[in-house]
């Protein structure tokens, strides 16, 4: 069944990427001419998702925590810097409730997430000589724009209020830990969320607070509370069902597909990664997961920080293959009724590093040892990939080219009918699953991707012709001049076991190589120069309609960047190419080329 909805006026707005530059070619390109200013968001809207970071050195200043560039960088992803919105209503909170002097908070929208939490500061702070204290509170919006405490957290706030909030106060002392919990776990408020929730409040509920008249503005504008409204109801249903279809990827539909009750929506990819490592690990909670594969950066920090921990396979080749079966072997035989592995994660392909895991032989080893197999298709895509048959559960973030506007984040959840686990997963998920998924986000999600396959395509013929002219100067092809070590490239990177589980309609290929490459340089001076000269958008998410440049290994491994380098990671430029016009990229990429070249040529002299 397809689910459409018509767009209510004044809650969803085009993103305007033409207007902003971005998607129109130059002809006579001689230099950079198409930076944004340090900081700035990307897009220029409200509630982008990432920031700008035109020159390498805006890096190693955002990661020294650089005062002026701190302040600079108003907007970014939003798991990573918190967006000025919520910033201000936290605010808010920590007045209302008279937090003690250095505290900060975080807000939630639901008690179970602020739960925990609670518990993960506190779990991680025992080494503290003086035991944290970490407060819930629950504040209640009234309709008069009004705040009510509510201590008793057991006791449910009024459902007659456009929104209760779920607040976490803890000691400044804590705030590394707590950041951590926000990045990981992805469950925060959305800036929308926090808009909307500032709209409603009076001038004496902010006290003298000086909050800025944008803060005070809202397009959402419906009566309903939040989570509950109609056009919130119809546009999860309507994303629900494209997934379910998209994965059926054109064939007819049978008992075992899923349907959109086996699709569930988080705010976040990493909040359905979390739910997905949450409901295989009760089975065997003394046991590790394993992660195969040199995975997105969150992913494996989430999968070592709980529980027991992680077996990191980060190769995700064949010998990787048969290390993951020694591992498993040798924990039956200490324990012969546990495989001591809860669940197999790995991407398909892997970010930043594009190898695709052999899906056929890591599923028949599942099977083999009774393991769930979790699959995260972000990079590869519902448009290209066809992995869902292979996963137990699939998980996606939809922040990325499922939305492509860079101006809302959204992740979903998918149970495949089809394995063994289906049943237990789908009980256990539909008992526990909360809807968290602010209202405004949804719509605006459902609105960008109703055209995901026809801007999938457009994007990726520019990769591969971006891709074809990287290559075309690399050591690959024997050009030891250009500091271009080697480009990550489905086209390229274990070709056979991406081309395994490519989509296909009537036995021929209709998925592409996706839109996602990664330069590597066989010299820091070569990456730095080529990142600088590259006249392209510069920041973190990958997916966007328009062509996205992050220096992934510095920027998310900056203090591990020698185990980076033994994954093949070191002195890495990501690029998410988008829909400009091709031979503007080209352009672009080929004078960030000669910038590279330059300054390998340097090193020599």
């Amino acid at each position: 069944m397809t689910i459409t909805i018509t767009q209510t006026p004044g809650l969803c707005h085009a993103t305007d990427v033409d207007a902003a530059g971005i998607l129109a070619s130059k002809s006579n390109d001689v230099g950079p001419t198409n930076f944004v200013v340090r900081g700035a968001p990307i897009p220029n809207l409200p509630h982008a998702i990432s920031g700008s970071l035109p020159m390498w050195q805006d890096m190693v200043e955002l990661l020294d925590d650089e005062p002026a560039m701190t302040k600079a960088m108003v907007i970014s992803y939003p798991r990573f810097i918190i967006h000025q919105s919520i910033l201000k209503l936290s605010e808010i909170c920590e007045q209302h409730l008279g937090a003690p002097i250095g505290g900060r908070s975080l807000v939630f929208p639901s008690l179970n997430v602020a739960k925990r939490c609670q518990e993960f500061i506190l779990a991680r702070s025992t080494t503290q000589e003086t035991p944290l204290t970490v407060r819930l509170a629950q504040i209640s919006i009234t309709r008069d724009g009004h705040l009510i405490t509510t201590d008793d957290i057991s006791r449910t706030s009024s459902d007659s209020a456009p929104v209760i909030l779920h607040v976490v106060v803890y000691p400044a002392a804590a705030l590394p830990v707590a950041k951590d919990f926000w990045r990981e776990r992805g469950m925060g408020i959305s800036s929308r969320m926090a808009q909307y929730s500032l709209s409603l409040l009076s001038t004496k509920a902010i006290g003298g607070l000086d909050i800025e008249p944008k803060y005070l503005e809202s397009a959402w504008h419906v009566d309903d509370p939040c989570f509950k409204s109609a056009q919130g109801k119809i546009a999860k249903r309507a994303i629900r069902s494209r997934i379910s279809e998209l994965l059926r990827h054109g064939r007819p539909a049978t008992s075992t597909d899923a349907n959109m009750d086996d699709v569930f929506l988080f705010p976040a990819g990493m909040a359905a990664i979390w739910n997905a490592y949450n409901v295989t690990s009760k089975a065997r909670p003394t046991a590790k997961s394993a992660c195969f594969g040199f995975v997105y950066s969150c992913t494996v920090h989430m999968l070592e920080g709980n529980g027991p921990g992680c077996h990191f396979f980060g190769h995700g080749s064949s010998n990787d293959m048969d290390e993951l079966e020694r591992v498993i072997q040798e924990e039956l035989t200490a324990t012969p009724s546990n495989p001591g592995v809860f669940a197999i994660f790995a991407e398909t392909p892997s970010n930043p590093v594009l190898r695709c895991p052999d899906l056929p032989r890591l599923r028949a080893l599942a099977d083999k040892y009774d393991i769930p197999l979790i699959l995260d298709d972000t990079v590869g895509n519902f448009v290209n990939m066809d992995v869902f048959s292979y996963a137990d559960i699939l998980v996606t973030s939809l922040s990325k080219l499922f939305s492509g506007s860079g101006d809302v984040t959204g992740g979903s959840l998918v149970v495949n009918p089809a394995r063994r686990y289906y049943q237990t997963f789908k009980q256990q998920l539909d008992a526990s699953f909360e809807d968290i998924y602010f209202d405004e986000d949804a719509i605006r999600m459902e609105h960008n991707s109703r055209d995901l396959a026809s801007r999938a395509k457009v994007i990726d013929s520019n990769a591969e012709a971006v891709c074809d002219l990287l290559r075309s100067r690399s050591m690959m092809v024997g050009v030891p001049s250009s500091g271009v070590k080697e480009v990550y490239y489905p086209k390229w990177t274990s070709r056979e076991q991406y081309d395994g589980c490519r989509a296909k309609l009537n036995g021929e290929y209709v998925g592409g190589f996706g839109g996602l490459c990664s330069v590597v340089f066989s010299n820091e001076p070569a990456c730095r120069a080529f990142y600088d000269a590259l006249d392209l958008w510069k920041g973190q998410t990958l997916g966007t309609n328009y062509t996205l440049v992050m220096a992934y290994t510095y920027m998310a491994l900056h203090k591990e960047m020698e185990w980076a380098e033994k994954y093949g990671a070191g002195n890495l430029v990501r690029i998410s190419v988008g829909m400009e016009a091709v031979d503007g990229l080209l352009q672009r990429v080929a004078f960030a080329l000669k910038a590279a070249e330059e300054a390998t040529a340097r090193l020599v002299l």
